[in-house]
Order: structure tokens, then sequence, then C-alpha cells
């Protein structure tokens, strides 16, 4: 179970673990937290098995939280599914890595998001549903519902933290984000997991990323800011990813093709740059930056294309189409981006483009593509399973 800290995680597998309670023995339901020093794993395995298993005949449940603290966690898994019977084991972590590498252990693995638009709407008393993907409905809802784009903002700077309600004060929300988060991941786990022993470094980087949200990865920059060379640097971009502090995007020049242009990067939470620097968001350039990194968090985009005006397009991957998104933040926008938008679709072979805006709502139909210009935060309460058939 993978999520970035501070989602939850703990608080759902805290309810799968009553659930499970109802049903099997609960003294075959182990819970350790391997972030905490206090505990030492072999000691406790050792008398769990020994002292408090009662009826083996049952599945033991062991949830092993933030389990990559823990050195040799692969041997220490090994050796609880050879034990005999029906052991399952449930494993959570704040730090993402591509495989367990461990051999004839099968697994499934869960990602745990930070709350959508949706789910933060309904968490503060709202009664909304995913708005279906038809443009009269999607119109319907905009006339009634046009208070939402300041509550839109009180999203963003929570960033669907679950803690983190709307009626706190916003100097909380800050400072609850710095020290519960940042600083946990910073000085916690990317020291103890990312094994970077200058976590220093790789605060001054994120900072740095955060200051200037969608960026083209400049190495050279960074590493004159840290003082460090490029190749430490590179490695610590990718710890900072591997802890769901940054997202990264390639460039695409074709459908699914990765381009030579520099990848572009982005904090991972909308959350984490007004946390450092409110007053930034209150330049137009700046939001639009942190919009833009929040509708690749909300499709999960993973490509971006640069036209030659060097504006930059989002490219989202529905099913089998490639779709362009561009985020532009402000009231209106200008009959050059729809067109621009319009190009990029019909090279792309799609029949939708989205132009993200503030406040607008508009749908315009030309050379065989639909084009929605469309709020941000209308965008992100509607349905788009269709588009994924």
């Amino acid at each position: 179970l993978y999520g970035p800290l501070g989602v939850g995680k703990t608080t759902l597998i805290h309810q799968v673990i009553d659930r499970l309670s109802q049903d099997f023995n609960p003294s075959n339901i182990l819970y350790l937290p391997l972030d905490d020093p206090s505990y030492n794993p072999i000691n406790v395995k050792n008398f769990y098995f020994n002292e408090v298993v009662k009826d083996a005949s049952q599945p033991i449940y062991i949830v092993l939280d933030e389990f990559l603290f823990l050195d040799g966690y692969r041997t220490y898994i090994r050796e609880l599914l050879s034990r005999g019977g029906d052991v399952r084991l449930i494993l959570i972590s704040s730090y993402k890595i591509d495989d367990l590498n461990i051999p004839d252990v099968d697994y499934k693995v869960f990602n745990i998001n930070p709350l959508s638009f949706l789910e933060f709407l309904n968490l503060s008393g709202y009664n909304i549903t995913a708005i279906p993907f038809d443009q009269y409905r999607v119109r319907d809802f905009y006339i009634e519902n046009l208070d939402l784009v300041d509550t839109y903002m009180e999203y963003l700077v929570r960033g669907g933290f679950p803690r983190l309600t709307i009626e706190m004060e916003r100097h909380y929300v800050r400072g609850w984000i710095k020290n519960n988060v940042l600083d946990r991941i910073i000085y916690k786990i990317i020291p103890r997991i990312g094994r970077k022993r200058r976590p220093h470094i790789a605060e001054s980087i994120f900072r740095v990323i955060c200051f200037d949200p969608g960026e083209a990865i400049n190495y050279n920059r960074l590493s004159d800011a840290v003082d460090k060379d490029i190749r430490t640097v590179s490695t610590y971009i990718n710890t900072l990813e591997s802890a769901y502090l940054i997202r990264i995007l390639k460039h695409m020049v074709g459908r699914g093709k990765a381009g030579r242009k520099l990848p572009k990067i982005y904090p991972y939470n909308s959350a984490y740059p007004y946390s450092l620097y409110p007053d930034r968001f209150n330049y137009e350039d700046y939001l639009n930056s942190v919009v833009e990194g929040r509708i690749i968090q909300f499709l999960d985009i993973k490509y971006y294309m640069r036209r030659s005006s060097g504006v930059d397009i989002l490219i989202w991957e529905a099913g089998n189409m490639y779709i362009p998104v561009y985020v532009k933040y402000v009231r209106r926008v200008s009959r050059r981006d729809v067109k621009r938008i319009n190009n990029i679709a019909g090279r792309l072979k799609s029949k939708y483009g989205f132009v993200i805006v503030k406040e607008t709502l508009d749908f315009i139909h030309e050379d065989d593509v639909n084009i929605w210009v469309i709020p941000a935060w209308l965008f992100e309460l509607i349905d788009f399973s269709p588009l994924y058939r």
C-alpha cells in the first residue's frame, strides 16, 4: 500500500483491522509500525508467534507500517511467509519502490492518493456526485454552483489531506503541512529510506522547485543552488520523486514517443508550495503553474508537448486516446488558445481537447474536435470514465 505521507494510509489500515477483528481471532492480527525505533522487529516477531497466536488454523494478518524503514526487509518478509500456515502480509510505505524483488512472492499494489476535489467537498458537508460526461449536464451544474471557484482555492491550499478541513485557518494549514509532512519526509524518510544523509540538500532542491513549479529541470541551476555536482542533484531529484514530493513530466514528440527536451518538474501536491511560499499564490503566473500541477495529479499525466511558441500542453492518456490539456488559469481565453489546442488534438488524432481556465465555460466543435473551455473546479468534478472505454 503506497501513498504520500499524511493521506490516511494508517487510518485506513486500522479500519481494515477493526473489520478483520470481527471475522477472525484478534490475536491473529499484528500491527507493527517499523518507523518507531522502540520496537525490535525480530523480538516482536518471535514473541508474537510463540506467545500471542492462539489459533493457527485461521489466517494470520501482519501489517508492516513503513516497512522500508526495516533494514533487510526482504529477509524479514521471507521469514514471516516461511513459518507455515496462512500468513498474509499488508505492507505500507510513504516511499515508493518499483519492485519488492522477493522471488516467489505474489502481491498486489494499491495506491492511496490525497482526497480529490469531489471527496474534499463531500467531507466538507456538501452532497455532490460526479457529473456525467455530458455537455448539458456539465452546463447545468456550472450554472448552479458558480461559487465553488472559491472553494477550489481552499482545496488547493489544503492539498486533499483529510485532516485539513475547510474550516481550518490557512496559517494552521501551512504549519501542519510543513511540520507533519514536509519536515518528516525530508528529515526522517529520505535519510532513512532514501539513504541520503544530507537532508538539507533535498530541502534546498525542493524549495527551488516549489518556488518555480513547472519549470524544465535545470541541473546547472540546481547544482549552483546547493553547491553540488549535477550527478548528486540528479540522485536527489529521483529520491524526491520516490518520496512523493515531486512529479516529473517527460516531453512528447508524437503519440507515446518521448522527446529530447528536458523534463518538467512540479511539486507533487499543490499544498506544498503554498506552505513554503503562500504570497506567491497572489501572482497569476504562479497560480497557473500550481493549477497545472494539480491537473497533472488529477489525470495522472506523464507527458507534455511544447509548441514552437514556447507554450506547453499537457498530454492526457485516456484509454487509447492522447488528449491535449492546456492550463490557462485566467477568466477568459483567446481564439489563439482554442486554435492551439485544436491543432494539437488533430496532430494526436484526438476527438477532444481541454482548455482549463478559472471561470468561463464554453463548448466548441471545430475540425471534428470537441474543445471544452472549462473551469478547473468543474473539470475535476466530471466522471471521465466513458473516455477510457
